[in-house]
Order: C-alpha cells, then structure tokens, then sequence
C-alpha cells in the first residue's frame, strides 16, 4: 500500500487483530487436526483482501493524483475539490 492515505499503519493493526481471532478460533475448536493454510491462512487473506482492497485502491488513485501535475496549478481552490473533480 502507498503512504499517499495513511492506511498503512492502521490496516495492518487491523490484520493483526483478524489473525490473531482466525488463530484463537482454530486453536479452541480442537476436535480436529488443523492445517495451518486451509484453517487460518487462507481465510484471514480472504477478510483481509476483502477489507483493506478499497484502502489500496484509494491509496493508488491519491499517489497517482499527488504525482501528476493538478497538484502544482494555483488558484483559490482546496485540494479536496481539486482532487475530487478528477476522479
């Protein structure tokens, strides 16, 4: 993820807490033999692409706007209504 929306640090805290449920969930339903791939790591991918794709998604389009060169035109305007507009 770019650092262009400040997502980085509060995503990955987020998937620290939905591995660290997925982990628990698995080790408390001990009537079975756990795989480790099929019974945690790949359900925690699937929450955690499902919850953070539109972070990454907003995180590109504001580093591609931050490097192209609307950014650099004056004028009485904010950013916000700058950036929206070309989106």
């Amino acid at each position: 993820m770019s650092p262009f929306k400040g997502q980085g640090a509060n995503q990955s805290l987020l998937d620290a807490l939905l591995l660290a449920q997925k982990i628990t969930s698995v080790y408390h339903a001990q009537n079975k033999q756990v795989n480790l791939r099929e019974d945690v790591l790949h359900p925690y991918e699937k929450e955690m692409m499902e919850r953070s794709s539109v972070k990454v998604k907003k995180s590109a389009d504001a580093a591609k706007f931050l490097h192209s060169d609307i950014v650099l035109q004056e004028g009485n305007v904010t950013f916000g209504s700058k950036w929206s507009s070309t989106l």
